[in-house]
């Protein structure tokens, strides 16, 4: 038996260009607010803009650029008969057998106001003498295709003896996933 769940965060990428836009705006205005409201002579004005878009443009390139590299990560878990192999971008980051495998965590979060409305699971694989293997999974289409993954995966682990524990975070975690589990029946 063979199963396994690909997950690529790719809201992640509008994301980091929208961060990168917004904080180089917020850095133009800044030195525009320099420019217009401090009273130094021209080149302490100068100086100062200088200094700020040296400094501050990078650091925003490079906290935005992160963010769509990890939008570009493709993540790969997969069970076969005898190992849990895990991949970033096609290449394989753990391979082990079944039997390191302590136990499954899957921990369904659900949170909201009126504004932001936040879902993701986190899952957590606990392997003997080593560190465990944990994927947050966040969007309603990645999580949806997990809600597949998670009932062959529920079938192999009880095939396998290996305990797997799903939990929630609250009630509206638990009538979300749920509401998507009917769903998806």
């Amino acid at each position: 038996m063979n199963v396994s769940y690909t997950y690529h965060a790719s809201t992640l990428i509008p994301n980091g260009i929208g961060i990168i836009v917004l904080l180089s705006v917020f850095l133009l205005t800044l030195c525009g607010v320099v420019w217009n409201d401090f009273s130094y002579n021209e080149v302490t004005k100068w100086q100062i803009i200088i200094i700020l878009i040296l400094i501050g443009e990078p650091l925003i390139i490079r906290f935005g650029g992160s963010i769509i590299k990890e939008g570009k990560n493709q993540y790969e878990i997969q069970f076969t008969e005898a190992n849990f192999k895990s991949y970033k971008n096609n290449e394989l980051e753990i391979d082990e057998s079944i039997e390191k495998i302590e136990k499954i965590n899957i921990n369904f979060v659900s949170t909201g106001s009126w504004n932001c409305w936040v879902e993701y699971i986190k899952i957590e694989i606990e392997l003997k003498e080593m560190e465990n293997f944990q994927l947050n999974i966040r969007g309603r289409k990645w999580i949806t295709k997990f809600l597949k993954f998670e009932d062959k995966l529920k079938k192999y682990c009880s095939e396998k003896q290996i305990p797997i524990d799903i939990s929630f975070h609250d009630d509206l975690s638990k009538y979300s996933y749920s509401y998507l589990k009917k769903k998806l029946l």
